[in-house]
């Protein structure tokens, strides 16, 4: 059985030491620090389960150390027990509002409350895990390449991560077996969601660390699907969805580029979206490929208030109307994106997102009205306007 980790942040080295040896010898793991940058490196690297934080820091106040606890996604859930110098009540009402868990006031004999309070914290933390609310998932797909989908999924990512912050947001590259995402943002490949397959659950943040790039300027991480084709090969698709349900506990909002994958691998995470993103053309063939999509995901269960169609017009006027297309499919399609000539092949070829490069153009504007729409669609009313 897995044993707790135990982040102790002191740094009185006497304290420090006694607090491992007693932690470790009633059965937790523990990490020590002596400063609070360390300790907030280490709560990063090390995912503890409990923190005991003392109060009087030498680099940082213990209040600025709890709310910097609190206000990270990665371990705003991790319960701190605070360690004071004198029981003063007035301090003590202000970290409980702050969000500690619980505190004890240092002094001799403090043994058995200090495990009491220990395991009543990780107790509570447990039942509280359970009950977390899961982010949002949303699904990029088009029935037909060459449509812009991962352009777009990258630009609608940005839009969204912008106005959803400090929110987190992850975007995985899904188009199997060779993905774009991280050359289009920049980002360095590392290791890649076919390998994390491999290695199977648990998937907690101390081992999904390993495989995220953060993309520069875009405000979002990138899961690599695979970094080539052989890479592609060893991912299990047996493991996509608990691998997702995983993701889903840790960041606020994670977005799927499909592509145009119906398979084993893209259609649980179709199934599991709060929102399917269609990517379609003007063309008629793109048409009929998105009509015959459409049956598909009905078929499967996949309801059509999931889904908002963007219609991406790279052609110009050629094509048919938006009207037309809605009448073909008996359906809204819920904005266009206009022609806008090698604009997003501009952006694109300098790794930034459309709105860095073209602040001014009226489709900067559309996208971030279709990031909040979609948002609105997939969270409804009330935590858009909060």
């Amino acid at each position: 059985m897995t044993k707790n980790i135990i982040l102790v942040i002191d740094n009185d080295q006497a304290t420090s030491k006694w607090l491992f040896t007693f932690l470790y010898n009633a059965g937790y793991e523990v990490r020590t620090a002596s400063s609070g940058h360390e300790g907030l490196g280490k709560l990063t690297a090390e995912q503890p389960n409990l923190v005991i934080l003392d109060m009087s820091l030498p680099d940082i106040g213990g209040e600025q150390a709890v709310e910097s606890i609190i206000k990270n996604p990665i371990s705003a859930n991790i319960p701190i027990v605070v360690l004071l110098r004198k029981d003063n009540p007035h301090e003590i009402a202000r970290l409980f509002e702050k969000g500690i868990a619980d505190y004890i006031v240092k002094r001799p004999g403090i043994e058995s409350e200090l495990l009491a309070k220990c395991h009543a914290c990780l107790s509570r933390a447990r039942h509280t895990t359970s009950q977390l609310p899961k982010g949002r998932l949303i699904s990029f797909f088009s029935a037909k390449g060459g449509m812009g989908t991962s352009t777009l999924c990258l630009n609608l990512a940005h839009m969204l991560a912008r106005q959803v912050a400090p929110k987190t947001v992850l975007v995985t590259d899904m188009v199997l077996p060779l993905g774009s995402l991280s050359i289009m943002t920049g980002s360095q490949q590392g290791r890649s969601i076919a390998e994390l397959t491999t290695e199977g659950e648990p998937y907690d943040y101390k081992k999904l660390k390993n495989f995220l790039a953060p993309a520069r300027d875009w405000h979002f991480s990138i899961l690599q699907g695979s970094l080539n084709p052989h890479d592609a090969q060893r991912l299990n698709p047996d493991q996509i969805e608990p691998l997702f349900e995983s993701l889903l506990l840790m960041f606020n909002y994670v977005i799927a580029d499909l592509g145009k994958t119906l398979s084993r691998v893209s259609l649980p995470i179709l199934d599991n979206s709060d929102g399917v993103v269609i990517i379609l053309g003007v063309d008629p063939v793109t048409v009929e490929l998105t009509l015959a999509a459409l049956k598909f995901l009905e078929e499967t269960g996949i309801q059509n208030d999931k889904l908002f169609l963007i219609l991406n017009r790279a052609v110009g006027r050629e094509g048919l109307s938006k009207l037309e297309i809605e009448r073909r499919f008996n359906m809204p399609i819920q904005g266009t994106v206009p022609y806008v000539e090698d604009n997003f092949n501009l952006a694109s070829n300098q790794n930034v997102p459309y709105i860095y490069r073209f602040p001014q153009d009226p489709c900067t504007l559309i996208l971030n009205d279709f990031a909040r729409l979609l948002r609105k669609r997939i969270t409804g009313i009330h935590e858009v306007r909060s």
